[in-house]
């Protein structure tokens, strides 16, 4: 399987009021190696933060709007009824 030059750590930093249908809590998280699904992440959540990590986990060169520097961005999963926010961050090292 092909690996990504920079792994990526997604946790989940804020939650809403209702619970994530998930069970999704904040604190959770996934270390990324790879360009494929997460085990245990929905793929709603995955659909979102993939473009970033993607992103992130090449390397980017330059900054893309939302970005808080080349290697991290914080964005929310889409589902409207509870909204997990995910910090999305490089790994320097393996």
């Amino acid at each position: 399987m092909l690996k990504l030059p920079y792994p990526v750590k997604l946790t989940i930093i804020d939650e809403p009021l209702l619970p994530c249908s998930q069970g999704f809590k904040v604190g959770d998280s996934w270390v990324v190696d790879q360009p494929a699904l997460p085990e245990n992440l929905c793929l709603s959540a995955w659909d979102v933060v993939h473009p970033w990590v993607m992103a992130i986990g090449y390397g980017v060169q330059h900054k893309l709007p939302h970005m808080k520097g080349l290697t991290e961005i914080t964005i929310s999963c889409p589902d409207r009824r509870c909204r997990v926010v995910f910090e999305v961050k490089r790994l320097e090292s393996r």
